[in-house]
């Protein structure tokens, strides 16, 4: 097998490589698409695009409608197997197709596609549109160099129209559609590592999001300052005392990212809200901490504050099923010159919510960085490393080939 690998490695990277500018374009294209996750019509135009490109390979399309309508839909392609085996070999390899970045921002920011050396800069380019051009990368060269294991898999590439958000129903959308007997999910979120290093995902931090509200009196800040009661010195008070859950210890942050309250500046504030996140590893400890934060709750002297679970997406914590995939793709990599490593990430993906479902692992889209950043200098803006789509493409399709023994 090992003889058949190298062969087979050497003809997918000449492959990739000869078509390496045809890729680049398509990444270019959907770049050029704005696909904020709250532009439902450039995230449909997005979809539309990524479904054109993979119907040429055969694969059929299914838009599926958001709970949140005010998303873009989320896409579905299939291509069934050709075999006539009754134990079929499926795959579902995850994308997705909104960004962090509303219109006005790239216009603002003059943050659009650009070359500049080994670097493809823009949104979108490693989270996620790049690992969606490595998708598209690895069926064609196997429908090209390898026709025989391309149609011995049914393939299913799951795109999610709001992952950068809320996407609860996407996950009721792949449990419904992905059969139990799938053998992966592959997920195309950027890689931390290039060259010959490669850090693949098998654990990510879970996200509890939260509200603050403090109620206090108000009254004239000058007349009257002594019968108010300040609800936004209150809400600091809170913030500052939720603070201390954070323990690195233990792998726990609490972040506090929006605050507003008030009227006027010549009034003691009546009211004031805070917007808190908690992220945790462990599923325990995420649970324990929620219980606390909503547990906390604060009334006198005029001064009332209480605590909201807005929604928790549950750790994807280590787990025999992810290590035992993580374990082909290691060999993988060995097969090709790399070198692989655990990587637990602190950031949400797909797969916080596919674990569960089957077998998962993540980061296998080109590395990158600056991911959720527009500038303002072009250093400062989010980019793909155009050397790596080629050996992230190679390594996912020898890893299949080891996870199907073929």
């Amino acid at each position: 097998m090992y003889t058949k690998l190298t062969e087979l490695t050497e003809r997918f990277t000449a492959y990739c490589n000869k078509n390496m500018g045809r890729y680049l374009s398509i990444l270019e294209n959907m770049v050029a698409i704005n696909s904020y996750t709250e532009n439902a019509q450039g995230v449909n135009r997005l979809g539309q695009y990524t479904a054109s490109i993979f119907k040429d390979l055969g694969f059929s399309s299914q838009f599926f409608s958001s709970e949140n309508k005010s998303y873009g839909k989320h896409l579905v392609c299939i291509k069934e197997s050709k075999t006539k085996n009754p134990a079929i070999n499926k795959a579902a390899l995850v994308s997705h197709l909104d960004t962090v970045y509303p219109p006005e921002e790239e216009q603002r920011q003059n943050f659009s596609f650009r070359v500049d050396g080994d670097r493809a800069y823009g949104p979108g380019t490693c989270d996620i549109k790049g690992g969606a051009v490595v998708i598209y990368m690895m069926l064609e060269c196997l429908k090209e160099e390898h026709p025989k294991f391309f149609d011995s898999v049914t393939w299913y590439l799951f795109f999610n129209a709001s992952e950068e958000t809320d996407s609860s129903d996407f996950e009721k959308l792949c449990t419904r559609i992905i059969p139990p007997d799938t053998k992966a999910a592959l997920i195309f979120e950027a890689s931390s590592s290039a060259g010959k290093k490669v850090n693949i995902i098998t654990s990510r931090k879970g996200r509890a999001v939260f509200r603050i509200e403090a109620q206090g009196r108000g009254a004239h800040a000058g007349a009257a300052h002594h019968s108010g009661v300040n609800a936004i010195v209150g809400l600091c008070k809170a913030i500052t005392h939720l603070a201390e859950l954070t323990d690195y210890s233990k792998q726990i942050t609490i972040n506090t990212g929006i605050i507003g309250g008030g009227t006027t500046l010549n009034r003691v504030p009546d009211n004031a809200f805070a917007d808190m996140e908690m992220r945790a590893y462990d599923p325990e400890i995420f649970n324990e901490t929620i219980k606390k934060i909503e547990a906390f709750s604060f009334q006198n002297d005029g001064l009332s504050i209480g605590v909201k679970l807005i929604r928790a997406v549950q750790p994807w914590p280590k787990n025999t099923a992810s290590d035992k995939l993580y374990d082909v793709w290691a060999q993988a990599a060995a097969d090709i010159g790399l070198k692989a490593s655990h990587e637990s990430r602190g950031g949400l993906s797909d797969g916080n919510a596919l674990w569960k479902i089957l077998p998962t692992i993540d980061g296998l889209g080109p590395a990158g960085s600056n991911a959720h950043s527009s500038g303002p200098s072009l250093e400062d803006q989010e980019f793909a490393v155009i050397s790596d789509f080629v050996p992230k493409a190679v390594l996912s399709m020898i890893g299949l080939m080891r996870l199907f023994e073929l």
